[in-house]
């Protein structure tokens, strides 16, 4: 079984390749239009086994576990009001379930104990009823937990994706996921998966800025000009070059795959080993305006400025 894992930074059109695969019915999405982002977000997969290999200490073990805890919630939570949450449970009932399972899996010893920088994040209330049952002689200890050795952890963390993924895969097809892995660490960030094959998405960045203008993309730098430069030139120089020499991963443009979709489709037909038709459904017309739309969204300063400092990133047609 093959993981398709498509990957691209903010508006960089890697939801048009990912909706394209999803579009041909070769592959099975077990989390349909959300992405799956639990190796890489913080207190994720990733974190937990860094903590492992070279930042280990007790508290690190426990903030990491309490963390992954909350993700859970993060991930099965659906969006209302003001609060935000992931909803990607909506195929996959068993999600929660599966993850927690995960995680004790993961952990090797739990036992009483509690420093002060875990205090630290105790609610006050809690401390201070503690310490009023310490001058009863009642000691009430939290709990620290750790994690299992680095080897048993690999085996665990594949043998869960394995399930994960499988779940009402009745058809045994290749998996399909949304920005699965990290754009500045794709390889080690989806080699839990089975046969991982990564496309990484890039994108003109004045067409990045035009976007980022006209939505509201708040998690990003939205309509500062210099901001933009600087932001995108420090996330893109983050990128781990060594991993995107792995044969495993395959670079594109949006801009090549709207404009030349045939010759592209064949490129990625080749590296996935899978015949994909180019006669797809889907929309091009559509992601065609989304192509030099900053000519009409950007001042001349604007497009200067962003031409003169990421000129090694521009997309000429």
């Amino acid at each position: 079984m093959k993981t398709i894992i498509t990957i691209g930074s903010g508006y960089s059109g890697s939801s048009a390749v990912y909706e394209y695969l999803q579009l041909s019915n070769l592959f099975f999405d077990p989390f349909p239009n959300k992405e799956f982002s639990l190796m890489y977000d913080p207190g994720g997969i990733n974190d937990i086994e860094n903590c492992l290999l070279n930042n280990f200490t007790p508290n690190k073990n426990k903030f990491i576990y309490e963390r992954f805890l909350k993700n859970v919630d993060f991930y099965i939570t659906s969006e209302k009001g003001l609060k935000p949450g992931k909803n990607i449970h909506i195929r996959n009932h068993k999600l929660e379930v599966i993850l927690k399972e995960y995680l004790n899996s993961i952990t090797d010893v739990f036992y009483e104990g509690e420093s002060n920088f875990i205090k630290f994040d105790n609610p006050r209330y809690v401390n201070f009823y503690k310490k009023i049952m310490f001058k009863f002689n009642k000691r009430i200890k939290g709990e620290m937990i750790l994690f299992c050795n680095i080897e048993d952890f690999k085996l665990r963390t594949k043998e869960f994706f394995f399930k994960l993924f499988s779940y009402n895969n009745k058809d045994k097809k290749d998996i399909i996921l949304d920005q699965g892995g990290s754009i500045w660490n794709p390889y080690n960030s989806t080699k839990y998966f089975s046969n991982p094959k990564i496309l990484i998405i890039h994108r003109d960045p004045r067409d990045i800025f035009s976007e980022f203008k006209s939505k509201t993309a708040s998690s990003y730098p939205g309509n500062n000009v210099s901001k933009f430069c600087a932001w995108y030139e420090n996330i893109i120089t983050k990128i781990n070059a060594n991993e995107y020499k792995n044969p495993n991963i395959f670079k594109l443009n949006f801009e090549d795959f709207i404009l030349n979709n045939s010759g592209i489709v064949k490129d990625i037909s080749t590296f996935l080993g899978i015949e994909i038709d180019n006669k797809i459904d889907f929309d091009f017309s559509y992601s065609k305006k989304n192509i030099e739309r900053y000519k009409d969204n950007l001042s001349s300063l604007e497009i200067k400025e962003i031409e003169i400092k990421l000129k090694k990133y521009l997309y000429n047609i």
